[in-house]
């Protein structure tokens, strides 16, 4: 065992550990020998960091912002907000919002706002995944004014972002969910913070929900309790449903009044309305629903019969004995990890720039990898960290410990402090190649539900079967492990993390198997799109 203690944040090591790599003089300043400043050996490296905080290089910028705040250089706090107030790239932005939002907490939110509001995008996510992590009362008095005039993929993964903050500090929860239904979010990025909540939606959520200024709010909240089967409802939706004719609200849509009188139908109360041509006219635009609606028994044959239409694969049972298929929710392994994912590019090369720079070429044997036990803080920067790199040579695990040692929590993923997470990289050339590609804040999903166009499932080109581990083999273990995959707009799997897991040595495989499928490019509207899918992976014994 080792111990590490960098400015204040230690990593513990309990595994195989490379020797450190010094930082060599480079005849130009690249984003991977900046990364390795996060070995910092001395004035020579810290004067070196606060140089490449200035660099013209975006990419050095921004790699030199998420090494400052990882090792929280409160000395370079001035530099990176001089570098910010003249950042003109957004992606740089949000790791110089970062960083500083670490240094100085609140001090600089004034900064980080001014900055958010003139460059957007991954500059304002990124502010409110700090703000839900570290301050959520404060994110929560903010939520509208950041969900105003937000784009459609950007409101997505905010969303996400609101689940994770009432799941990391349960005691927001009111305040927080309550804010963002009355800020008005689109109504689908509502229904996917729902979703993601699951089972944990409580009485106040429904409640604040069916009862929002916004008629897409009202709407979504009314059909995630109809897509909550009447024998699996939770006590909070059996609850908010039955006291639904007591919460009056005006200019309610046709499809959230159905929605309410579906409800109505389950607790046996008021008069019905045959829906057949309401279906017919609505479903089209709200296919889940649809969906939900194949396992809704209280329909009439006609109601039954506008869902058949509008789903042409649906068998002709009826609803008591059809099922539909909820998103699945992230469940933890039998081991004491919240989540297995692969390592995320922090800017587009960055990967191939720290490998070039450690001296690290892909090996010859496509079943090499890297694996990093990391420990989040609240804040979500790295605590403690393990790594397996026993297919490694010397330099690639080095490069896999300045990956981990630069990973932080994905934006969405609650951080728990007893709770470690796996981070996996395939060390396939074409795999690392892909990953390397920053994924785009404009991600979709590919089961149609887009503003404005129509998408279609991604056609797989390229199959890596997935390879089954000598231990789960003589341990007879089996199963399907469902990841979800983000597709770049060139085919390529960027990222990968396990919703369904079955042991972790499956996992990993899993990963390491669709980091090398490939798929056609999707297009929305004629044009290339990355989008987000869920993808399953079977290990079955012969």
């Amino acid at each position: 065992m080792r111990m590490q203690s960098v400015s204040g944040l230690v990593t513990i090591c309990w595994w195989v550990l490379a020797a450190s790599v010094p930082v060599a003089a480079q005849d130009k300043v690249t984003a991977g020998g900046t990364a390795l400043l996060v070995e910092s050996q001395g004035i020579v490296d810290m004067n070196a960091l606060r140089e490449a905080v200035r660099n013209p290089d975006g990419t050095v910028r921004s790699v030199a912002a998420r090494v400052a705040g990882i090792l929280g250089r409160l000395d370079l706090a001035p530099a990176l907000l001089d570098a910010l107030a003249r950042e003109q790239d957004a992606n740089v932005g949000a790791e110089q919002v970062r960083a500083i939002l670490y240094l100085k907490r609140l001090e600089t939110l004034p900064e980080a706002r001014a900055a958010a509001t003139r460059l957007g995008g991954p500059v304002r996510l990124t502010l409110a995944e700090w703000l839900a992590r570290n301050e959520p009362r404060t994110f929560a008095t903010t939520t509208a004014d950041m969900v105003r005039d937000m784009g459609e993929s950007q409101a997505d993964v905010f969303a996400r972002i609101v689940a994770m903050a009432v799941q990391q500090t349960p005691t927001s929860r009111a305040e927080v969910g309550t804010a963002y239904a009355a800020a008005g979010p689109p109504g689908l990025a509502w229904r996917d913070f729902l979703d993601r909540l699951g089972a944990d939606v409580d009485g106040p959520l429904l409640t604040a929900g069916v009862g929002a200024p916004g008629a897409a709010v009202r709407e979504a909240t009314v059909w995630f309790m109809v897509a909550a089967g009447s024998p699996d409802a939770s006590a909070a939706v059996k609850t908010v449903s039955s006291a639904l004719p007591g919460i009056p609200v005006t200019n309610d849509t046709e499809w959230a009044i159905f929605g309410r009188e579906l409800l109505a139908r389950r607790s046996r109360k008021g008069k019905f309305t045959e829906g057949s041509e309401i279906i017919r006219r609505n479903g089209d635009a709200n296919l889940r629903d649809v969906r939900a609606l194949a396992s809704f028994s209280q329909l009439t044959p006609a109601e039954r019969a506008s869902v058949r239409d509008l789903l042409p694969g649906l068998a002709p049972t009826s609803g008591a004995q059809t099922k539909s298929l909820p998103r699945q929710p992230i469940v933890k392994s039998p081991l004491s990890h919240s989540m297995t994912r692969t390592f995320v590019s922090m800017t587009p090369g960055f990967m191939g720039s720290l490998m070039a720079a450690l001296g690290c070429t892909a090996p010859a044997d496509a079943s090499a990898f890297g694996a990093a036990r990391v420990l989040y803080r609240p804040d979500g920067r790295p605590r403690e960290l393990a790594l397996d790199s026993t297919t490694l040579t010397k330099p690639c695990a080095a490069f896999l410990r300045i990956l981990a040692m630069l990973s932080l929590a994905l934006p969405d993923q609650p951080v728990l402090e007893t709770e470690s997470q796996w981070l996996f990289i395939s060390m396939d050339k074409d795999a690392i190649d892909c990953a390397d590609q920053n994924p785009s804040w404009s991600r979709t999903r590919s089961d149609g539900r887009v503003i404005g166009g129509t998408i279609k499932v991604p056609r797989k080109i390229k199959n890596v079967p997935p390879v089954y581990p000598p231990s789960m083999v003589s341990q007879a273990v089996s199963g399907v492990v469902i990841a979800e995959a983000t597709i770049s707009a060139t085919g390529c799997v960027t990222e990968a993390r396990i919703l369904r897991s079955v042991q972790l040595p499956l996992d990993l495989a899993a990963l390491k198997s669709v980091s090398g499928w490939r798929f056609e490019p999707t297009e929305l509207d004629g044009k290339p799109v990355p989008v987000i899918m869920t993808v399953t992976v079977n290990f079955t014994l012969q």
